[in-house]
């Protein structure tokens, strides 16, 4: 009498040998180019539906070019997704040593003959890097400039002040630095973020604020300067604000 197949034990393991290697067979090659980017997950809140928002620096890193974390929250302190690369701008800068109010931009550009501090957005003429959403209200920014590098970095003629004072726009690590981000989209709720911090590491040196935002805001109800009011904090005025930072028109060379 012939038996079934099924029973013997070795028919049994044999057959489980030949799943397993057409599951592994399955398993390999290429699978293709990695799909769009999922929705916000759940506790996340969609960009478009906010009234007010919060921009929270968590970390920077400079190796090369900088690398910036940082965290959005709407107005009921929920996470918040869904940020355009135009939606934002980032510039960094260092503090000026023997000065607690006089700040570096290391992103500069000609304009009318002088220096001007810039940010890095998206824009003809200027320099954007890479921005990532983790669609859970974080969000990383890589720069496009190497700060650390005097060839990726130059310092545009006639690299001075406006009293013709050579600039220093080299990297300096033990120094303070100041990171600003500045939320772009006037559609979008104004919001504007600062982080100080020493790359080397160290505690960070004793700033002095000449003007407050709330003192600004005593008068003008809320800050609002360049680029549809949407630069709103002292703190990131003065990143480019300073002695290095000037245009020089016909019979007129001003500082900004």
């Amino acid at each position: 009498m012939n038996k079934n197949p099924s029973s013997y034990p070795w028919f049994n393991l044999v057959l489980a040998v030949c799943v397993l290697a057409l599951g592994l067979a399955g398993c390999s090659g290429d699978d293709g180019t990695p799909g769009a980017a999922g929705a916000p997950g759940p506790g996340v809140a969609p960009l478009a539906s906010s009234t007010a928002l919060n921009i929270t620096i968590t970390s920077v890193r400079i190796g090369s070019p900088p690398v910036v974390n940082f965290s959005v929250t709407n107005q009921d302190g929920v996470a918040v997704a869904g940020f355009a690369d135009t939606d934002l701008r980032f510039n960094i800068a260092k503090l000026i040593p023997g000065s607690p109010t006089k700040w570096q931009s290391y992103l500069n550009r000609v304009s009318g003959g002088g220096v001007l501090g810039t940010q890095e957005r998206v824009g003809t003429g200027y320099a954007w890097g890479t921005l990532v959403d983790h669609m859970n209200g974080t969000f990383t920014y890589t720069f496009a400039t190497d700060i650390t590098s005097a060839t990726a970095n130059p310092c545009p003629a006639p690299c001075t002040d406006a009293e013709g004072n050579a600039l220093d726009i080299s990297y300096q690590p033990s120094l303070t630095h100041r990171v600003g981000i500045q939320q772009n989209n006037t559609a979008l709720p104004k919001a504007n973020a600062t982080h100080d911090f020493v790359p080397a590491g160290g505690a960070v040196s004793t700033t002095r604020e000449i003007v407050t935002t709330a003192k600004c805001n005593e008068c003008h109800n809320q800050l609002a300067a360049h680029g549809g009011g949407m630069r709103i904090e002292s703190k990131l005025c003065v990143t480019c604000h300073n002695p290095g930072s000037w245009v020089n028109t016909p019979g007129n060379i001003q500082t900004v």
